[in-house]
Order: C-alpha cells, then structure tokens, then sequence
C-alpha cells in the first residue's frame, strides 16, 4: 500500500525563518522593495517544514515546503467564510422586482428579510415580502434593475481551523 504523504509542520520562529528566506534571496538585496526591515512586531515570518519523503534512513530532516508572513497569531482572531445565495429575477418593474430560485419557502424569505441584497451589476436592495408557497419574494432596489441581473445574498459563517492528529508546532 502507498502511504499518504506526510503533514507539514508548521513552524513560527522568526529567527529561523529570517536566516532560511536570507539563504534564497539574492546578495544584499531586499526583496519587499521598501529597503526597511519589519522591526513593528505586528507580523512574523515564518515557513513550513515538511518530510523531506526519504523512508530509507535519511537523517530525518524536514524539506522547505513555503515561506511567507503571518500577518497575526490573534488567538481571538475570528475567520469568516462566505457564501453566497443567488436567485433570479422574474418580474421587473423600474426598482421593484420579483426573484424566484433564491429560496424555497417563504419561512426561509422571513428568515433572511433583515440582511441587504445586492446585484451582479452594483444595485442595492431589500426584501419586501414573500409572494406564494414556492420562495418567490417581491424586492426593493435603489435603481432601475435590468432583467439579465442575479441577485445575490451575502451570507457568512465562523470557521474553526482544523488539526490534524499528530501536527508538532517549533518551540
């Protein structure tokens, strides 16, 4: 059997990290191009470390498998992830539309009447009410809506990270 590959460790040392990304730039040169180092403390390089593959008794080092900047290790740092709901216009009428296949019920278009909608062609708007059983819901834009417009609906949800069994972090 093929075993899967191994999971990277991810390693936060700055110091390391400095000395690992000087080997791969060029001699006196800074590649950010601003010609000041980041002495704020606000972010930290760091670099991801991996198995380097040799199961035949290799010295156990890890291979570089990226190099970059943390922005932030806030550990009350919320991560969003967006979705969003597209539906289509039926009717239109200057600013005033009908939009059907956003929804299926007209509980869910109560549900969501607080949030805005908006449009693939920059038009705000909001729900007025739901119209029939089906999640067709009459609409309010602040400008004329064209017919070959999608309406869409921002929705976000909370993200937690997730580890993997058997993830090291660098002291």
């Amino acid at each position: 059997p093929i075993p899967p590959p191994p999971l990277p460790v991810l390693c936060f040392k700055a110091n390391d990290a400095k000395n690992a990304l000087a080997a791969s730039q060029p001699a006196g040169g800074n590649d950010k191009g601003n010609g000041k180092g980041n002495d704020s403390g606000a972010s930290q390089e760091g670099m991801v470390l991996g198995d380097d593959g040799d199961s035949h008794g290799g010295d156990g080092g890890g291979a570089l498998m990226s190099a970059g900047l943390v922005s932030s290790v806030d550990p009350d740092r919320i991560v969003l992830k967006r979705i969003i709901l597209t539906g289509y216009l039926h009717k239109v009428h200057k600013s005033k539309a009908y939009v059907r296949y956003m929804f299926h019920n007209p509980e869910d278009i109560r549900w969501f009447q607080p949030l805005e909608l908006w449009t693939k062609w920059g038009r705000r708007g909001k729900i007025r009410e739901p119209v029939g059983t089906h999640g067709t819901m009459k609409c309010q834009f602040d400008a004329v809506v064209q017919q070959r417009d999608t309406i869409c609906l921002s929705l976000w949800k909370r993200v937690f990270p997730k580890w993997a069994e058997g993830e090291t972090f660098c002291n």
